[in-house]
């Protein structure tokens, strides 16, 4: 099944400061559930209504839902109104038209989108991160593709804008509307970046307040982390800020408790549904060392916890998770599937076949106005196989139980940069692994980073105090792999 896309122009200006515009989608969890998300500028004094039907011209049922003010935080108090309309008792495979506005006078174009359909179809998903307003590069393509029914779902890792809050959120505003050819058309699943931090995520939590009816329904009563399935996937988005924010502890500890909560059921569901996908901003294993310390200290403290506690990785480990999709670096990563350094390299290049250890995958390189992330000088452990410093997104196809595809596209065209498949023979679910203390947190990657920029507090940042107690140090960077030339676009 495929979407019909009408690509609607972006909005150049209101018609009235009431009407609706940055028209967004999003799935609940629920078959038969989407709900509707827009803003205006001026309170409309009406209802949150959704009309929609099977035929444009006749647009015979309609939904109801909420409406609330958001106040920017920058100096002008700058406020716009929300609105999100859930859709119920939606029929599988169905094209539904719509429009949004007041319940009286103002009123959207119609759109339209289509229900996935029943059971376990194959479905093919866009995804991507770190996507601008300004130097959006992979947009045009994706309008392309879209529009010729390439897609079902789009999932966003983190990091719109550049940033939100910008000019008063009127940047965000820009942005909301920039996507809404897309969005409006496909539901648009993303999780939030350190580009959404300002007034504690504000703009994320109010922008995309539509994915709390996704966090309702997987337990977690928020958008900043919640779980759903399509198809033969199980769907997991995280906040990977929570690990680098003190003022954020509570909400580590929430997220991680929920986090096996909602794995353990995922994993005993996988006779159902075999496949489990996390994504959030923030990579566990990256090589980029020119935006540093991202693929370094940064990177194992999402991996290790923080002060030992609260391991990514460990969670993900211990229910045997296929795939973690980032972003955060602008470029393109893909490792073998990995635990604590260590990359199980009985697996061949484009194809994992029944992957203990979850696989990396850095999709980062959507276009923003900071450019790319090269690779001058890479360092790279044996966990890395794919890296690409170029504009582009991945496709995610979920074609049945035993295959995942995947790509990422070059943002020029639709050579592919990578091509692999994951697959699973023994579905099914795995026994939770009892994880053990590290030996060592000496994190050999970070170690060999971290001193080619020649800091002196390496040792102490990677958790290397054992090693140079024992002379071992030297072994350790000999672990990782380097190469001098730099590394451009494919």
């Amino acid at each position: 099944m495929k979407y019909f896309l009408f690509l609607s122009t972006l909005l150049a200006a209101c018609q009235g400061q009431t009407s609706p515009e940055q028209i967004h989608l999003a799935l609940t969890g629920v078959p038969g559930q989407m709900v509707v998300s827009w803003a205006t500028q001026q309170d409309p004094n009406g209802t949150a209504t959704v009309q929609y039907g099977q035929s444009s011209s006749a647009l015979s049922e309609s939904m109801t839902g909420e409406s609330f003010p958001f106040v920017d935080g920058g100096s002008e108090n700058r406020t716009i109104y929300i609105f999100n309309v859930k859709l119920v008792g939606l029929a599988a495979a169905t094209r539904y038209f719509y429009r949004v506005g007041d319940g009286a006078k103002t009123w959207s174009d119609v759109y339209n989108f289509t229900t996935l359909p029943s059971g376990q179809p194959t479905v093919e998903m866009a995804v991507f991160g770190d996507m601008g307003v300004e130097n959006a590069q992979s947009m045009p393509l994706l309008l392309k593709e879209a529009a010729a029914g390439a897609y079902d779902v789009i999932l966003h890792v983190g990091d719109m804008a550049y940033d939100m809050d910008d000019d008063n959120g009127r940047l965000g505003d820009a942005f909301m509307n920039m996507i809404q050819p897309l969005a409006a058309h496909l539901p648009y699943q993303a999780c939030l970046g350190n580009h959404e931090v300002a007034y504690n995520f504000s703009h994320w939590t109010n922008r995309f307040s539509g994915l709390n009816a996704a966090g309702i329904e997987s337990g977690s009563n928020t958008n900043w982390w919640f779980s759903y399935d399509i198809s033969y996937v199980h769907f997991v988005a995280i906040s990977s800020e929570v690990y680098y924010r003190n003022d954020l502890t509570e909400q580590l500890a929430a997220q991680y408790s929920w986090l096996d909560q909602d794995l353990a059921k995922a994993n005993a569901n996988r006779g159902s549904v075999p496949w489990i996908v996390v994504y959030g901003h923030r990579p566990m294993y990256c090589s980029n060392v020119d935006d540093m310390p991202d693929c370094s200290t940064d990177a194992q403290q999402i991996r290790r916890g923080v002060n030992g506690s609260y391991s990514l990785e460990d969670m993900l480990a211990k229910y045997s998770v296929d795939i973690y999709f980032t972003a955060h670096e602008h470029s393109y990563e893909r490792t073998w599937p990995v635990y604590r350094g260590v990359p199980d390299l009985s697996q061949l290049n484009h194809t994992y076949t029944d992957a203990v250890w979850t696989t990396n995958i850095v999709t980062g390189a959507g276009g923003c106005v900071e450019d790319l992330d090269y690779y001058d000088e890479v360092f790279y452990g044996p966990w890395s196989v794919v890296r690409s410093a170029s504009y582009g997104y991945g496709h995610l196809t979920i074609a049945n139980a035993s295959h995942l595809h995947w790509r990422q596209y070059l943002a020029e065209d639709t050579q592919g940069v990578d091509d692999m498949w994951f697959v699973k023979t023994k579905p099914g679910p795995v026994k939770p692994r009892e994880i053990e203390p590290l030996a060592s947190r000496c994190d050999a990657y970070c170690y060999a980073a971290c001193t080619s920029s020649r800091t002196k507090e390496c040792v102490e940042r990677c958790h290397c105090e054992l090693e140079r107690d024992q002379g071992t140090l030297e072994a350790v960077a000999s672990q990782v792999r380097s190469v001098t030339s730099r590394v451009r676009k494919h």
